[in-house]
């Protein structure tokens, strides 16, 4: 099941490329297929089930043995940072379900899940991220941390589970302090208001 084309096609990412029935994929699996092979568009049966296929997919390769921690796409994004941002949570769940899962894995541009998660503002990833012990510190390379995310984004929600987790003010949007971006935003004063009460923002601080 491992015969190689000219190109590194891959009878199990042909098989899910062209969306074949969970029997046949899983056919494959028992006779042994590459699981983890990369193909000709640098990406493994993982990476395509996660990116378009059922959940049932997903888990059946899981469950197999094939590892969680794969770049996607060109962008090299973790399969993780992927489903933190997906709609539905069945890929998210699923892959969080794994022992081996790194939960601070960052892609090409340095988010992670718990950024993802933020930025698209649900309070629940972000909730088992933390507790699965994501670091809410790390800095992409667009300096729009955990923080930073949900609040540019004005998930107030998010923005609470992280101050009741410990989470600094770190991180800049629009080049600048968050303090100053919550200052000057017209659409975020309730954001400043809770950061107030809660005695998060250190008003003495200077420039």
């Amino acid at each position: 099941p491992n015969i190689l084309g000219a190109k590194l096609d891959i009878p199990l990412t042909i098989a899910i490329q062209n969306e074949c029935d969970l029997e046949i994929i899983d056919m494959l699996v028992k006779a042994g297929a590459f699981l983890d092979e990369v193909d000709r568009n640098d990406q493994t049966a993982l990476g395509y089930e996660v990116d378009s296929m059922p959940a049932e997919y997903v888990s059946l390769l899981l469950d197999a043995g094939a590892n969680p921690n794969v770049l996607h796409g060109e962008d090299c994004r973790p399969l993780l940072v992927l489903a933190a941002g997906y709609e539905e949570p069945e890929m998210f769940e699923l892959l969080m379900a794994q022992k081996n899962i790194d939960i601070n894995m960052q892609g090409k541009k340095g988010n992670t899940a718990l950024i993802m998660a933020s930025w698209e503002g649900y309070e629940d990833r972000v909730c088992a991220l933390l507790k699965a012990g994501a670091d809410p510190d790390i800095v992409p390379d667009d300096d729009l941390t955990a923080m930073a995310s949900a609040i540019e984004n004005g998930h107030v929600g998010v923005a609470k589970v992280l101050m009741e987790a410990g989470v600094l003010l770190g991180g800049k949007i629009n080049d600048g302090p968050i303090l100053h971006y919550l200052i000057e935003s017209k659409k975020h004063h309730d954001l400043f208001f809770v950061l107030v009460e809660s005695e998060k923002l250190h008003l003495e601080e200077k420039n």
